[in-house]
């Protein structure tokens, strides 16, 4: 009972260490792999830069193209469990994206996106494939005060919930 305590314990201390996690729950994950979900991390950051700007046509097309990089995940390259991971987690992914590449209404894609926000941040976190740092932003002011986290290549805010409405409005939650 001591040592599976004492097991549990140091699991949640290494836990923490982002490297340590990912190889105990998933195994390491190829390098090729890695630089394909990098690109889909690239192209969600193009889907929030069109939202930005609240361009739904042009958040159509990068939704079409974060698609595409979805597909381009060589996913037998992934051992089992990463495999089993990532099939949900593109699922979700999929769906989400395809409700955001359909709909013309900025304010609908917008709110897919939160959606889509949380599962990139969950496949970032745990596959650790970004190649730059991830900034987790966060504005509290989005959907009539509810809240609504986005993903961002710079610390700057730029809101893609407001646009040029609120540009500035959240602050950096976290890094990773």
């Amino acid at each position: 009972m001591k040592s599976i305590f004492f097991g549990i314990i140091v699991l949640c201390f290494f836990s923490t260490t982002n490297t340590f996690a990912q190889d105990v729950a998933l195994g390491k994950v190829e390098k090729n792999v890695k630089t394909q979900l990098n690109s889909v991390l690239i192209a969600y950051y193009e889907i929030k830069d069109a939202l930005v700007l609240t361009d739904a046509k042009a958040t159509q097309t990068k939704a079409t193209n974060y698609l595409a990089s979805l597909e381009k995940v060589e996913q037998s390259k992934l051992t089992a469990i990463q495999h089993t991971f990532w099939k949900e987690q593109k699922a979700n992914l999929l769906k989400v994206a395809t409700q955001i590449q359909q709909s013309s209404d900025v304010e609908v894609q917008r709110q897919h996106f939160e959606t889509l926000s949380d599962g990139m941040w969950t496949v970032m976190k745990t596959f650790a494939a970004n190649k730059g740092v991830i900034y987790k932003q966060y504005c509290p002011m989005a959907f009539n005060d509810k809240g609504a986290s986005w993903l961002s290549d710079r610390s700057d805010i730029r809101n893609p919930y407001f646009g040029n409405v609120m540009l500035k409005c959240g602050y950096v939650a976290e890094e990773f």
